[in-house]
């Protein structure tokens, strides 16, 4: 099995350490918004279950992608991650989310 696993993809050892050394700090516990009337507001820190694995959502660390917002005069780019699911149900770095706006000058700023 050759497999597409983080540790097939990477041919540079070192580029496996830095890896390593970014995934446990991507395990590295995280608080989430509590609220007693449960409405989701901007700037809250969430967990998202994906209801047909029965997981949470994390990001896939091994895998970052440059994405460019053409929404924006210069062009940004910002550096993303697939996500996928797994087992970890500890609020850490990897799997806790922030609510922002999508754009900031919208109807309600």
């Amino acid at each position: 099995y050759a497999g597409d696993g983080a540790r097939h993809r990477l041919r540079d050892p070192q580029q496996f350490e830095d890896l390593e050394e970014a995934h446990s700090a991507s395990l590295q516990g995280t608080s989430t918004t509590v609220t007693d009337d449960g409405v989701v507001r901007f700037g809250d820190s969430l967990l998202l279950l994906n209801h047909s694995t029965e997981v949470l959502l994390q990001a896939d660390i091994s895998r970052p992608i440059q994405v460019v917002d053409d929404s924006h005069s210069q062009l940004k780019e910002f550096k993303s991650y697939h996500l996928s699911t797994a087992k970890v149900l500890q609020p850490c770095a990897r799997n806790t989310f922030g609510v922002a706006r999508a754009d900031r000058l919208d109807a309600y700023g």
